[in-house]
């Protein structure tokens, strides 16, 4: 073996290996690829199958983390299972939180600004189909919710910015 068991490489491995399925719509061998990745990079998570997601706890700041939990919504989003669609792009949420707290270059912030922003397309998209489906008024506020969070994330990153820069002025008031 080149790479120990839990290496970030293998889980590179593993999501082009799903990329690959996925191309060739091979969706269920996708997923299965994907959560091999993300049982790489998450040593104490042993799911009983492709749809179950390790505790939110144990998430750990990676972008290939992200990488597979948005191949896994892309597979279920085809698959016409919206939730479980939806569901995974909340975890690469998470994920890119805890990226945010590490990367401090602006254009790392900036990258991921645009991820966040496709991701909650998608998600808007996967719960205006699901409203449509269903007509459940749950997705409309969820969608609220979404786009409010997305718009508080950007907001959250303006204000630690202008924290940073008044930082050394002496004329600011620190509570």
């Amino acid at each position: 073996k080149i790479y120990p068991k839990h290496d970030r490489e293998v889980a590179k491995i593993h999501n082009l290996i799903a990329a690959v399925h996925f191309q060739n719509s091979n969706y269920t061998e996708a997923l299965n690829s994907y959560q091999e990745s993300i049982k790489t990079l998450i040593a104490d998570f042993n799911p009983k199958n492709s749809h179950e997601n390790p505790l939110p706890d144990n998430l750990i700041a990676d972008n290939t983390l992200i990488d597979a939990f948005d191949g896994k919504a892309s597979c279920f989003s085809l698959q016409h299972k919206h939730k479980e669609a939806i569901s995974n792009y909340e975890f690469s949420f998470r994920v890119n939180e805890l990226i945010q707290r590490v990367y401090s270059s602006q254009i790392s912030k900036i990258n991921q600004q645009t991820a966040n922003r496709n991701r909650t397309e998608k998600i808007l998209d996967l719960l205006h189909q699901n409203y449509l489906d269903t007509k459940d008024k749950t997705n409309i506020e969820i969608a609220f919710l979404a786009t409010e969070k997305s718009k508080a994330q950007l907001l959250s990153q303006e204000r630690g910015a202008k924290a940073k820069e008044n930082q050394n002025d002496s004329l600011v008031i620190y509570k």
